[in-house]
């Protein structure tokens, strides 16, 4: 009777990590933008302000870094969400705008 007992928790324990382990993936997975040109993939670190040296004004902007190379990027937040492509969307065949 016991050793059932262990192989039901046992098998609990799998299944709630298989459902811990999934949701943890989708929420990486958030954050992860592909660029349709290319195909690289790069993940939105923070949003920021940045300057423009001609204007002389702030304007919002995106910071992120590349998964294939690590190099950290900044791009104003509008151009980053015209020319950048959630990664679920790509999957499923959003190729881009």
């Amino acid at each position: 009777m016991g050793k059932l007992f262990i192989i039901i928790g046992a098998i609990i324990l799998c299944v709630l990590f298989y459902f811990a382990s999934k949701k943890a993936i989708e929420e990486s997975e958030k954050n992860i933008y592909v660029y349709p040109e290319t195909g690289n993939q790069y993940k939105v670190i923070y949003r920021c302000k940045m300057k423009l040296p001609i204007e002389r004004t702030w304007i919002d902007a995106m910071i992120y870094i590349g998964l294939k190379d690590g190099n950290f990027y900044v791009r104003e937040r509008k151009d980053f969400f015209d020319k950048f492509v959630k990664l679920n969307d790509w999957k499923n065949g959003i190729k881009g705008k």
